[in-house]
């Protein structure tokens, strides 16, 4: 069968490379922050202390007594780094949840239709010109460590139910000159400087403010996490039309890093003997596999599946699939135990099962729909994760809903992607960035529509690779490649990566609006989450954002590098 690709298709994880090119973006960083100093030689520049190393870190110039100088901006806004501050719609309250509204149409749905105009809406809650609209529980400077990291890595961090920056540093740096602006520098309560290593955080956010821009990248979320420490930074903006700040306590859509969770939950489903990864797609779900769809389901496995070997054709990247997934991207795609309307696009394969390797959505999708199965339908994937997972570990802020909207109550970041009229004039009538939030991503579902938060994301590594998630013998299964494959069960792993030369853990996604990409390594302990609001997942792109998240993450190793030595 011939098949019409994408030159970039979206929810696309990657085997990520190192990109050692010049950072995105035109934008000088300002000089924000208690570390920070300006010189005025020739120039006015912003210094600040690092490492007393030379070093380069792309655009960023490390000098031999460890300062960064960078080009000092006089056109940046203070208010845009302020995150506990009064929200909209009261004094000191949560505010009003603003809700995204899709356009509306007739509900026409046939026999012989696979599509529908439909309306679909999204409530959320975003930052304000001052800060973000976080509801009481999450202001204030004085928590703790929930929601960050792995194993050990935060054992010196109790948790607790505030949100960030409360539930964050149990001591922070902030800059007095400028009122809400905060650096999250170090975790440690009054290190001293000789003998504590101190988390590098005024140049990580520096490397942040020179990736993004209105015309580029609109925002960036990074959290690092090291023994040195735990930092979680943001810059540029979370709703460009509104001219509101990206702040670091934001939820996010997280694409293709959602597999994770449903491979976690796939073997919890193992553990509790309710699946065994030796059964077959056919096996659970023969009431939803019809004649041309979901060819070898009788061979594919569970297994197969979890590591991109069954070989099943993904409908993500077919043209036709694009078309009509852009012609309402509002459209909930119906799905239920005996009718699942996305089953019909897994018409095809590319190899026998078992016998090779390519990464597939279409696989991740069908393990959502096999979880559900193996309940008798009685329980949901959402309720699932919600109970065994999200729930235990206070990630408050995460969830795996078919649809990806985002919590009514919660802040957000909006998602941007470049879209042309020539190839969709039903979506724009100019070519120009279009907010993708409210977009209905139960096409993706358990292959990419989980919504999560940097201070989560540190929490589910923590617990993940901690063994408070699954059992020993099922994080081996998910970090171990079997052939012909290169991933484990849910997760990339290299045992050399390009940033770190280290063994790593991790996954890439991207999907509509954004890029995301989580990393850790076990062997340092070091965990690395980015998230980019922008993704032109529809040709022609016009900028490649997966190169300058790639960009980004080789500023950061630089970074960290250099500062532990």
């Amino acid at each position: 069968m011939i098949k019409r690709f994408l030159p970039v298709i979206f929810c696309l994880s990657l085997v990520l490379p190192g990109y050692t090119g010049s950072l995105p973006g035109n934008n000088p960083v300002p000089g924000k922050g208690s570390a920070a100093a300006v010189k005025a030689p020739t120039e006015p520049v912003l210094v600040i202390r690092t490492a007393s190393r030379d070093a380069k870190v792309d655009q960023i110039t490390l000098g031999k007594n460890g300062e960064i100088l960078i080009p000092q901006s006089k056109s940046a806004s203070a208010g845009s780094y302020a995150i506990a501050a009064k929200a909209p719609g009261g004094p000191g309250g949560a505010g009003t949840p603003a809700a995204d509204k899709a356009p509306e149409g007739e509900e026409a749905k046939t026999a012989n239709s696979r599509r529908s105009a439909k309306k679909a809406e999204s409530a959320g809650v975003l930052a304000d010109a001052s800060g973000s609209s976080l509801g009481e529980k999450d202001k204030g400077f004085s928590g703790n460590g929930e929601d960050m990291g792995g194993g050990g890595l935060l054992s010196g961090l109790p948790g607790s139910a505030g949100g960030f920056p409360g539930g964050l540093l149990p001591s922070v740096v902030t800059d007095t000159t400028l009122p809400g602006v905060f650096f999250p520098i170090d975790t440690t309560t009054d290190p001293d400087p000789t003998t504590t290593p101190v988390l590098p955080g005024t140049a990580l956010q520096a490397l942040l403010e020179a990736s993004v821009s209105d015309t580029g990248i609109p925002g960036a979320i990074l959290a690092v996490q090291t023994t040195a420490g735990v930092w979680i930074g943001a810059a540029g903006k979370a709703d460009v039309d509104a001219n509101l700040p990206m702040t670091p306590n934001l939820q996010v859509r997280i694409a293709g890093v959602t597999k994770v969770f449903t491979a976690a939950l796939i073997m919890k489903l193992v553990e509790e003997n309710k699946i065994a990864l030796t059964d077959t797609v056919q096996q659970w779900l023969p009431d939803l596999i019809g004649p041309g769809t979901v060819p070898y389901s009788a061979q594919i496995t569970v297994a197969m599946l979890l590591n991109h070997t069954s070989g099943l054709y993904d409908y993500v990247g077919d043209q036709f699939f694009t078309d009509l997934l852009l012609s309402d991207p509002y459209y909930a795609w119906p799905s239920d135990s005996t009718y699942d309307e996305i089953i019909y696009w897994i018409y095809d394969s590319s190899f026998l099962p078992g016998t090779a390797f390519e990464y597939c959505n279409a696989g991740y999708y069908l393990l959502g729909k096999i979880a559900e199965a193996a309940t008798g339908y009685t329980d949901t994937v959402e309720n699932m994760v919600q109970t065994r997972f999200f729930d235990p570990l206070t990630m408050s802020k995460t969830n795996l809903t078919r649809s990806g909207q985002f919590e009514a109550t919660e802040p957000y970041t909006r998602g941007y992607c470049w879209i042309d009229p020539t190839y969709y004039p039903t979506l724009v009538d100019i070519a120009k960035l279009v907010d993708t939030s409210a977009w209905d991503l139960s096409w993706d579902w358990t292959s990419g529509s989980g919504v999560s938060t940097a201070q989560d994301m540190l929490t589910w590594t923590k617990s993940l690779f901690g063994g408070q998630v699954v059992n020993a013998q099922s994080l081996t299964q998910m970090t171990t490649p079997q052939d012909p494959s290169s991933f484990g069960f849910g997760l990339e792993v290299s045992d050399n990566d390009p940033w770190f030369g280290e063994k790593m853990y991790g996954h890439g996604g991207e999907n509509p609006g954004v890029v995301v990409r989580w990393l850790y390594y076990p062997d340092s302990g070091r965990t690395i989450f980015l998230v980019l609001n922008r993704f032109d997942s529809y040709a022609p792109s016009q900028m490649d954002v997966s190169q300058a998240a790639d960009s980004i993450l080789t500023g950061v190793s630089s970074i960290l590098l250099s500062a532990s030595q």
